[in-house]
Parts: structure tokens; C-alpha cells; sequence
């Protein structure tokens, strides 16, 4: 190697390593800002449950907790990248065209891991069949539209995937692989959920009555990390589009609606396994996609 080769890879190494810092501070601040705050407005709830009452509206303060992640991704792009960068990231929430099968992958992965989930604890213990939303849908299947309207606005999705996948996940694939990304973002995107274990009318509450509070916390980190993996698969085949992410994520949470058994032991079993089949199937088909180095991801943040 030359001379001019030997610094041409020095100042490479120097701008790579200053980038990599650079991008690591951004997470912390976004990861910090997000997980604070957005425990801060739960805590009012957290401290009702356990009978210490603040006077707050605790109903209100958990909303705005909830839609922290989108928020503080939003500010920060701002600040760091001004108004063009922010219009760029949030053009990902209107890019809604894309290939048919993903949209297929989109609407229909979840409910058929669900589907599926509640056979295997059906023939395994005879579990009764319950949902929360057929009998709101049967009636009018209109209605199952602004249904799914209602879960991508107001049942997480819009509140955290400007955060999670147009925020984190493109900074993230700038120095690891889609695999470690997606660990990482679903870690996080966990712990970010922990409170909820505590506050009496949660989804994470009634888990946590079922299973065990730590049992449940495993399970739903787990959960979470291979839910963050299929919709990282998905930002990558999309080309980064944001409303991919809300669709996925809101047709998740519609699923447990549609198929209630996560507070059945068997059926919460069963989901967690039929995860594992379909998350090790997406490591098959899509390794290159998801085992690919940084440099090669062809969707880029700004």
C-alpha cells in the first residue's frame, strides 16, 4: 500500500468513526428523551394504581406519553436537520405506493400468525375462540376501515413509528446490519413499554396478571424484538416508507382484537411460537437482505 493509499484510508477511518459517533449521540439523545418523557406522563397513572392519587388527568398524560416517540423524532430532525430534513422524513408517512405482495406482507402477516397461534391452542387445550372486535365488524364490514383508521392513529402507530422507523432504524442502519437494527430498536421499543405493566386498564397490565410480571416482560421483549425484525424487513423492501410501518404495526395490535387469546397461557405461548417459525422463515428467505453491512442498504436516511 502507497503512501497516498495508506492516508487516503486514514482519513476514511477518521470520518467514519467521527460519523459513527455522531449518529450514537443522536440515539442516546432520541432514545433518552423518549423513554423520560414518555415515563414521566405515565407516572400520574403508574402512582393511581398503587392508590397515591395526584389529581391529574392520567388518561390524557398517557396519551401524550403515547405519541412521545414521534414527537421527540420530529423536534430532534428539526434541530439537527431543519425544515427540509423534517419534510423529507415525514414524506415517508404519505409513501403509500409500493409492490402489492408487501402490501399483502403488510395486512396480512399478523392475522395469519394469529390465525395460526390460535389453531395450535385450540388442538393443544381446547381454547375458546374470543375476540373483541367481530362483533363490532360482523354488523357493518364498513366499519372495519375506520377501525383500522382508529388502531394507525390512536392505538400506537402514529405516535411511535416516526420515532422507532423514521428516526432510529435509518440512523441505526447506518452502522449496523438490518438484524442488529432491528434488536436493537425492538429492545428499546420494549423497555419503552414497561410502565404499562403497572397501569391497571393496559394490555401490558392484564399480561402481566396472566403470566407473571417478570415472565411477561421476557415474553414481550421477545415478542417485540421479532415484531421490530418483520417491520425492518419491510422499511427495507418499501424503500423507507413510513406508512408501511403504521399499517404493519396497526394491523399487529388490530390482530389481538380480532384474535384475543395473548391473556390465554396457551394461546400467549402459541403466538410466541408461531413468531419464532415466522420470524426464522424471514431469516431464511431475506438473509442477504438482513444480514447485509451498513454500506450496502440501499434505503438511506437523509
Amino acid at each position: 500500500m502507497s503512501i497516498y493509499d495508506r492516508e487516503s484510508y486514514f482519513i476514511e477511518s477518521v470520518i467514519e468513526t467521527h460519523k459513527k459517533r455522531h449518529i450514537e449521540k443522536e440515539l442516546i439523545c432520541f432514545f433518552t428523551l423518549t423513554i423520560f418523557l414518555s415515563w414521566l406522563f405515565w407516572t400520574p397513572a403508574l402512582l393511581k394504581a398503587y392508590k397515591i392519587q395526584l389529581f391529574l388527568p392520567e388518561e390524557l398524560l398517557i396519551k401524550f406519553g403515547n405519541f412521545t416517540p414521534s414527537l421527540i423524532a420530529v423536534i430532534l430532525t428539526l434541530i439537527t436537520l431543519g425544515k427540509i430534513g423534517t419534510i423529507e422524513m415525514l414524506k415517508g408517512i404519505i409513501k403509500v405506493r409500493y409492490d402489492l405482495k408487501w402490501y399483502i406482507y403488510t395486512l396480512f402477516l399478523m392475522p395469519c400468525i394469529l390465525t395460526l397461534a390460535y389453531i395450535i391452542s385450540y388442538f393443544a387445550s381446547g381454547v375458546k375462540f374470543e375476540s373483541i372486535l367481530i362483533s363490532v365488524i360482523l354488523p357493518q364490514v364498513w366499519t372495519l376501515f375506520p377501525l383500522i383508521a382508529y388502531f394507525v392513529i390512536m392505538q400506537g402507530p402514529l405516535g411511535e413509528e416516526l420515532g422507532w422507523r423514521g428516526y432510529a432504524l435509518p440512523r441505526l442502519l447506518q452502522t449496523y446490519n438490518p438484524l442488529k437494527a432491528s434488536v436493537i430498536v425492538g429492545a428499546v421499543w420494549a423497555l419503552w413499554h414497561f410502565p404499562k405493566f403497572f397501569i391497571t386498564d393496559t394490555i401490558q397490565y392484564s399480561i402481566g396478571l396472566t403470566y407473571g410480571v417478570f415472565a411477561a416482560l421476557i415474553g414481550y421483549t421477545f415478542y417485540t424484538v421479532m415484531l421490530s425484525l418483520m417491520i425492518t424487513l419491510l422499511m427495507i423492501k418499501t424503500g423507507g416508507s413510513i406508512w408501511a410501518a403504521l399499517l404493519f404495526h396497526a394491523m399487529a395490535n388490530f390482530s389481538h382484537g380480532l384474535i384475543t387469546i395473548l391473556t390465554n397461557t396457551t394461546g400467549g405461548i402459541s403466538i410466541i411460537l408461531v413468531m419464532v417459525i415466522s420470524t426464522s422463515i424471514i431469516l431464511k428467505l431475506f438473509r442477504r437482505d438482513l444480514l447485509l453491512t451498513h454500506s450496502r442498504v440501499k434505503w438511506k436516511t437523509n
